[in-house]
C-alpha cells in the first residue's frame, strides 16, 4: 500500500485504533496535538512547516492531528497514546492550506488534507505531504531557516552533505498505465470474433518531461489490439506497430512526442478475442515501459472482462 492509498483509508475507526494500540510514529506517520492559535509560539505552524520540508525531502508521509504521542514502549519510540479531538478541523485544514505556500521555499506540490469528524463536530486532520521532486524544500518560519529530513519517529535539520545531495539530485521519469474496461466491438478482419477491449492510459507521475516513450505489449495468444484505434480511424498518439504475431505490439514516440509533467492520455483499446457466443476469457497481459532517462520496468496483469476487475501479477 502507497503512502497515498493510506492516507485515504483513514478513518475514524482507524484513529482510535491507532491509539487503542499504541501505533508507533514512524519514518512516514507522524500524530501532533493541534492548538489553534491557543498559544504563543505558534506551534501548529511550526510542526507543519517542519512536516512539510521533513517528510517532502525524505520519501513522503502522513501526519495526523488530534493525537498526543509519547515515548511509552521499550524502544523510546512515539506512540500514539491519547485523543485530543480539535475543535474546529475545517479551520485547520483553511489554516494549513493558506500556510504552505509561505513557510517553505519551494511550496510543496500535492498536499491534501481531510477532516475525520467525531459525532460532536469535533475531529482530527490527516494530511498528506508526498515526496517531492523538487528538493530540497527549506522551512521559513520564526527565523527558521533550516532543511529537515525525516528520521526514524521525528524530523531533524538535514546534515550539510545530505543537503548538498538533495540539490544534486536528478528527477527520474516515471510512466504508468492506467485502465478502463470498455463495450464489446467487433474484430475488424473477421466478424466471427469479439473484442473485449479494455483503454490503456498513461500517465506521467513525475513532475519531469518524457521524451521517446516506448511501450511493448504481449501476452495470451488471444491478446489483440483494437482495429479501429481510439476514434475509428486506428488513429493513436504513439505510433503502434506489431510483430509478426498479433499478441505482440509496440507503440513508439519519435523525437517530437513529449509526454508533460503529470499528463495522462488514452493510448489504445486492447483486450481478448473470443468467438461472439463464447464468455469473455480471462487474459494476462505483461508490459514493458520505458522513456528518455527512464529505466525500463516491467509490469504484468490480469483481466477479468466479465468481472471488470484487474490485478497485478
Amino acid at each position: 500500500m502507497t503512502i497515498e492509498e493510506r492516507y485515504k483509508k483513514i478513518n475514524l475507526s482507524e484513529i482510535h485504533r491507532m491509539v487503542l494500540e499504541g501505533e508507533q510514529e514512524s519514518l512516514e506517520l507522524d500524530f501532533k496535538i493541534a492548538n489553534q492559535g491557543n498559544d504563543k509560539k505558534d506551534s501548529d505552524s511550526k510542526n507543519f512547516a517542519e512536516a512539510l520540508s521533513g517528510f517532502a525531502n525524505s520519501q513522503g508521509g502522513i501526519l495526523v492531528w488530534g493525537i498526543n504521542a509519547r515515548k511509552i514502549n521499550e524502544n523510546g519510540v512515539d506512540c500514539a497514546k491519547e485523543l485530543k479531538p480539535i475543535e474546529n478541523p475545517k479551520a485547520l485544514i483553511s489554516f494549513l492550506s493558506r500556510s504552505e505556500s509561505t513557510i517553505v521555499s519551494p511550496p510543496v506540490l500535492g498536499v491534501k488534507h481531510k477532516a475525520v469528524l467525531e459525532k460532536d463536530g469535533t475531529g482530527y486532520v490527516v494530511t498528506f505531504i508526498p515526496f517531492s521532486n523538487h528538493l530540497p524544500h527549506m522551512v521559513h518560519k520564526n527565523e527558521i531557516n533550516a532543511y529537515f529530513r525525516r528520521y526514524g519517529d521525528s524530523f531533524k535539520k538535514a546534515q550539510h552533505f545530505e543537503v548538498v545531495e538533495m540539490f544534486n539530485k536528478k528527477v527520474v521519469p516515471d510512466l504508468d498505465l492506467e485502465f478502463e474496461f470498455s463495450e464489446p466491438q467487433l474484430v475488424h478482419s473477421d466478424s466471427r470474433f469479439l473484442l473485449s477491449p479494455f483503454l490503456v492510459k498513461v500517465n506521467n507521475l513525475t513532475n519531469t518531461t518524457i521524451k521517446f516513450p516506448f511501450i511493448k505489449v504481449y501476452g495470451d495468444s488471444n491478446l489483440r489490439a483494437s482495429s479501429f484505434g481510439l476514434d475509428g480511424n486506428r488513429y493513436t498518439p504513439l505510433e503502434r506497430r506489431h510483430s509478426p504475431s498479433l499478441e505482440t505490439f509496440f507503440y513508439f514516440g519519435g523525437a517530437d512526442t513529449v509526454i508533460y509533467p503529470k499528463q495522462k492520455f488514452d493510448l489504445d483499446y486492447i483486450g481478448a478475442i473470443a468467438l461472439v457466443n463464447n464468455q469473455p476469457p480471462i487474459i494476462n497481459v505483461t508490459f514493458e515501459i520505458g522513456g528518455e532517462g527512464m529505466q525500463m520496468k516491467t509490469i504484468k496483469y490480469k483481466f477479468e472482462y466479465m468481472n471488470k476487475k484487474v490485478f497485478k501479477n
